[in-house]
Parts: structure tokens; C-alpha cells; sequence
């Protein structure tokens, strides 16, 4: 490679420095845009999604996840809560889905929510129910329901398409620990 672009470079030893140095930058240049495009790693932190999802424990985003087809209920997903901060919760409600209350559980569209998780709950955060999830937006929890900051709340609120990074594909690590969603 280095005889084709650094040809006209009389010292091979600076031609051999530059061939590294411009291997590297393209090296780079693809990582940051996998990262970036595709998918990229990110830590769990808090207690929100346990028990699938550990304080600590790694995860992958398929950023690419959502660009030909929509998000779907039971996805695990990272949005954007605000400038500064992600959130990893479950898609429970998609668009134009009824939310409402009944005694200590959640229904979506008249059904008892049931799943592996906890439904029976005595606090559902400071929104009036029953609603419907509006057009572009989905309705989410975290697993652990007692301590979840989540779309029960006013400040969380239904998550639209546009805060979506991306879809939870597996965690990695712990390596003992490693699970495929979906």
C-alpha cells in the first residue's frame, strides 16, 4: 500500500510512518462511524430494568434497529430523557394504545398487562389515566416497576420516535451473564 500512495517519498522510513498513521485515521474514522451509525455499547446504570437489566451490566444499541420498520411492544430501548442523560425501559404501549388503571395493575387497550414482571404496583407516578399514547409515541416502563422513573410520570411522558437511539439487542457483560433480546 505504502509503494502506491507514499511512492514519490525518497525515505522509507517516513513513508512507513505516514502508512501507519493514515491507517490509523481510516481505522478511526470507521469506529466513529459504526458507533455512531450502527450501534455502539452502553453501561446500565440504576435498578430500573432489573431483573433483565443489572446496575453495571453492558449492553448493545442497534442504532439501525428503527430505520426500516417500527418499534415494537416488549423492545427494550435507550432514549433520550434530556440533554445529558439516556434511559434503557420497555415499550409497553405504541401509538394511539388506552392506558388505564385498575386496582394495582396497568391495562393497554382493555388487557391486564401481564409479563414476567411485576404488574402489581400501587404507584403510577403522577399522570391522570385512562389516556391514549399519542400518534409517534410509545408508552414505557422499566422491569422494576417499584423504583422506575418511567411514563407513569409527567416529566418522562409517552417517549416519541425521535428520542430513540436505539433498540436494547443483548447484553455482553458480564460474559456469564449474556442474553439476546429479542
Amino acid at each position: 500500500m505504502n509503494k502506491v500512495i507514499f511512492k514519490h517519498i525518497p525515505n522509507k522510513k517516513i513513508a512507513y510512518v505516514l502508512d501507519i498513521l493514515f491507517t490509523t485515521v481510516v481505522a478511526i474514522i470507521i469506529a466513529f462511524g459504526v458507533r455512531t451509525f450502527i450501534g455502539s455499547p452502553a453501561v446500565a446504570s440504576g435498578a430500573s430494568m432489573l431483573p433483565t437489566i443489572e446496575n453495571g451490566e453492558r449492553v448493545y444499541i442497534n442504532k439501525l434497529s428503527y430505520l426500516f420498520k417500527e418499534p415494537q411492544k416488549d423492545d427494550i430501548i435507550v432514549f433520550n430523557f434530556s440533554k445529558n442523560e439516556k434511559y434503557i425501559k420497555r415499550i409497553i404501549g405504541l401509538s394511539g394504545d388506552r392506558i388505564d388503571t385498575r386496582g394495582n395493575h396497568i391495562y393497554v387497550n382493555g388487557e391486564k398487562l401481564e409479563d414476567d414482571f411485576q404488574n402489581k404496583f400501587s404507584y403510577f407516578g403522577d399522570r391522570k389515566y385512562p389516556f391514549i399514547v399519542e400518534e409517534g409515541s410509545f408508552f414505557v416502563l422499566g422491569d422494576n416497576r417499584d423504583v422506575s422513573k418511567d411514563s407513569r410520570y409527567i416529566s418522562v411522558g409517552n417517549v416519541s420516535k425521535d428520542q430513540i437511539i436505539g433498540r436494547v439487542d443483548f447484553k455482553f457483560y458480564p460474559l456469564n451473564k449474556f442474553e439476546k433480546f429479542k
